[in-house]
């Protein structure tokens, strides 16, 4: 188990992470291609066109990104928003391992799963 001074410093590590992000977008860029009719001919492929995709409220809608500067930012923008997920899902767990600290375990039983079974749940 790690010192409660470790779990601070490291606290304040991901919190300076954090701040350092200033851009961020959700989402995933993906490589879209059009299969375009031609009269009497194959079909040819245009593209590659990018487009920015994520979900909101319960629907995956989709952004085209215009020109290659722009999706060089939001290539950037999208790293730097799994960059701060991962640094947020670490920093919960550090402030867990700190409250597990300061608490001594007194809040919660020290039981693996938490759940209760019919042995002990009796009524008398």
């Amino acid at each position: 188990m790690m010192s409660i001074e470790v779990l601070e410093k490291r606290r304040e590590e991901l919190l300076a992470q954090i701040e350092e992000i200033s851009t961020m977008k959700r989402g995933t860029i993906n490589e879209q291609y059009l299969k375009v009719s031609r009269k009497g001919k194959e079909p040819s492929l245009r593209g590659p066109y990018y487009v920015l995709s994520r979900n909101e409220g319960g629907k995956t809608v989709g952004f085209r990104v215009k020109n290659d500067e722009k999706l060089k930012l939001l290539q950037q923008d999208v790293e730097n928003y799994k960059r701060f997920n991962d640094l947020s899902k670490e920093f919960v767990s550090v402030m867990e391992a700190i409250t597990d600290i300061k608490r001594s375990g007194s809040i919660i039983d020290s039981k693996k799963n938490g759940k209760s079974t019919k042995k002990n749940t009796t009524v008398k």
